[in-house]
């Protein structure tokens, strides 16, 4: 391996580490602040692509329409040797595959301390589990690349080649800052679905396998399976069904996870059909919500397999994962995260724990199915997201209406977001709310858009 390259430009880039590998190249970190390559290679026999006639496809990469402010690392400048490109990138910076790795940590609280003993192996998936950023994190990644992919599939852009090793997320848990690398498929889906289908073993979906080329059905299919993994710790395809296909099979040219994404088997968790039914590691229905199952059930039920366009849009997994975001609160004593809709108590542990619930609908409408809603435990400071007044909008994913913290044991409102006027209602008259505010134990807002003038009502609750 070469431990320098010189982009057409005569900037010489060094080599640090490998992030990742796969079947069209390998990408590297550099010593360079926020600098990657991806240099093509043959998988086989490991050596760099040297034709630099292969580096036109990437110029055109950088034409595409890809917003600037989305996250992903498009071509920044082609190599001189070699068929491979620098791209940009923020240090401090891990793939999916490595934020959320299943098994490997010694994580202990005072849940999994009583659980050792009967259980150790419960104790050892659900530490690490825990350690790396449990439910909450996952969802919260995920959303972040399902506004990556919504953006660009409505610019006609495919992304193609999508799996949990070039998603990345900061490394510090208190951030959620997710970029996409390794985009050198990306193209309009014209190009994409007339080529040879692209694909990361265990994330293709059924028809790229047969042949097809790159859609935003299968980008969506990949998102879902990579989803679905990190989730709950098991490929949607793999169980018993599954190994009794593979005893029938004398060899296989693929991964079993890829030839499970092409295969006949059932999901593991089909409504319709139990023969492939399997237990995930950390239990399915304590982890997934109806929102988010329907949508895995319309991605991998028979219908969704066999006809990609009735799969969910990109747009519907960003709200399903919003609903789980906004509907989560984390346990004081297990750090498992449960809905209180559905359990007053932790169901993990039956700790009972104190949280704010805030609900808002417009003033105008009288309708209940628009009313939106929002959850958190009650401790440290709270971001509350724009969307409990104003519904999802894929630009305003971190966008905040205002937050909440706890301040000697009284919630306070606070950081108002200076698009809107807000008001308490106090002995019922509304007073103008202006910095911070104290809420006590449950308080009615209005809530002002001073640009469409629109009026909401949110109510507050600690709760618990």
């Amino acid at each position: 391996m070469n431990q320098q390259y010189e982009d057409i430009y005569g900037n010489v880039f060094r080599i640090d580490r490998e992030l990742s590998s796969g079947g069209q190249g390998i990408v590297y970190k550099t010593k360079e602040p926020d600098i990657l390559l991806k240099i093509e290679w043959d998988p086989k026999t490991k050596r760099i692509n040297v034709n630099t006639g292969d580096n036109d496809k990437f110029d055109e990469i950088r034409l595409l329409p890809v917003p600037p402010n989305v996250n992903i690392t498009l071509p920044q400048s082609i190599l001189k040797d070699c068929a491979g490109y620098s791209m940009k990138m923020l240090d401090h910076m891990i793939s999916f595959e490595e934020a959320f790795r299943y098994g490997d940590e010694n994580y202990r609280n005072a849940w999994l301390d009583e659980s050792e003993a009967s259980h150790p192996e419960f104790v050892k998936g659900f530490g690490n589990y825990i350690s790396t950023g449990g439910k909450r994190r996952r969802i919260a990644a995920f959303l972040y690349v399902a506004g990556i992919l919504s953006v660009i599939h409505t610019r006609g852009l495919v992304y193609c080649d999508l799996s949990d090793k070039n998603m990345y997320l900061s490394d510090s848990k208190d951030t959620n800052v997710v970029w996409m690398i390794d985009a050198d498929n990306i193209n309009y889906i014209t190009v994409t679905s007339k080529r040879d289908g692209i694909y990361s073993p265990g994330y293709a979906a059924p028809e790229v396998l047969k042949g097809k080329g790159n859609t935003f059905y299968s980008d969506i299919f990949s998102f879902a399976v990579a989803l679905f993994w990190n989730l709950t710790g098991r490929h949607p395809f793999v169980g018993p069904q599954l190994e009794e296909k593979l005893g029938e099979e004398d060899f296989l040219t693929v991964s079993e996870e890829t030839f499970a994404c092409g295969s006949d088997v059932a999901w593991i968790r089909d409504e319709k059909e139990d023969d492939n039914f399997s237990d995930t590691p950390i239990p399915y229905e304590l982890i997934v919500g109806g929102k988010l199952h329907n949508c895995f059930q319309k991605t991998f039920g028979s219908t969704g397999r066999h006809k990609r366009q009735k799969r969910p849009t990109m747009i519907e997994w960003a709200e399903a994962l919003a609903y789980e975001m906004d509907h989560s609160v984390k346990c004081k004593k297990c750090e498992m995260e449960y809905d209180p809709f559905h359990s007053d108590i932790c169901p993990w542990c039956d700790e009972k724990n104190k949280y704010i619930q805030l609900t808002c609908r417009n003033q105008e409408l009288e309708d209940d199915e628009d009313t939106r809603s929002y959850v958190h435990e009650m401790y440290g400071s709270i971001n509350v997201p724009v969307r409990l007044v104003k519904g999802l909008g894929i630009s305003e994913l971190e966008e905040c209406i205002f937050s909440i913290t706890s301040v000697r044991g009284n919630a306070v409102i606070e950081n108002l977001n200076c698009r809107y006027l807000y008001e308490r209602n106090q002995d019922g008259f509304y007073q103008k709310i202006f910095g911070k505010c104290e809420l006590g134990d449950k308080a009615v807002m209005k809530v002002t858009d001073q640009f469409t003038g629109e009026e909401y009502v949110v109510n507050y609750e600690l709760k618990g």
